[in-house]
């Protein structure tokens, strides 16, 4: 909706109803969840961001494994079963 807004060059104040609209709906309709909202969107985004990482790293490992990578990205942790140099290159390349 948003882009709608931005391509039709709508008045400043039709976007604000619209925001004010959107919020009076939402706690209405969820009443005091509204206020927790944004810690579990906080959480599931945490989630997925750790799946991600996780699933980044076994790729370098598979990588490395076929060759397309150094060897030490093919090692994995003796108690964890993670690659860890892959974590490790992972969590630098997202910074």
């Amino acid at each position: 909706m948003l882009l709608l807004w931005y391509v039709n060059e709508e008045d400043q104040l039709d976007y604000i109803c619209y925001i004010i609209c959107i919020q009076t709906w939402g706690e209405a309709v969820l009443g005091p969840v509204v206020r927790a909202l944004p810690i579990f969107i906080s959480i599931s985004a945490l989630g997925s961001a750790n799946g991600s990482l996780f699933g980044a790293a076994r790729y370098c490992m598979v990588g490395a494994q076929y060759g397309y990578l150094p060897e030490v990205f093919a090692c994995i942790h003796i108690r964890r079963l993670t690659p860890v140099f892959g974590v490790v290159l992972e969590v630098v390349y997202s910074i």
